[in-house]
C-alpha cells in the first residue's frame, strides 16, 4: 500500500477524492464540495469503523482549515 496523501499544497476536496485512490480497502465517500468536511470525515470514520481515529466535531476543530489537523492524525492513524 503506498502512503497515503498528506494534506499539503492541496485543498480539501482534491485530498479527500484521492484517498479513494490512495487507500482502495476503505470505504471513501465522493467530496463535491468542502463545505462539511466535518460530516465527510465522520462518515468515513464509521463506515470503517476506525475506533482510533477521532470523529471531528465543531468544538474540537473549530476552523474551517482545521480539516488539515485531522487529516494528518487520520493519515498516520490509518497508514502506520
Amino acid at each position: 500500500m503506498t502512503s497515503p496523501l498528506l494534506p499539503k499544497g492541496i485543498d480539501f476536496t482534491k485530498w479527500a477524492n484521492q484517498l479513494a485512490v490512495d487507500l482502495p480497502t476503505l470505504t471513501v465517500p465522493v467530496v463535491r464540495t468542502g463545505d462539511d468536511w466535518r460530516g465527510w470525515a465522520s462518515q468515513v470514520v464509521n463506515a470503517n469503523q476506525l475506533e482510533n481515529v477521532p470523529t471531528p466535531t465543531k468544538l474540537a476543530y473549530p476552523n474551517p482549515e482545521d480539516w488539515k489537523i485531522w487529516a494528518v492524525y487520520f493519515v498516520s492513524s490509518v497508514f502506520n
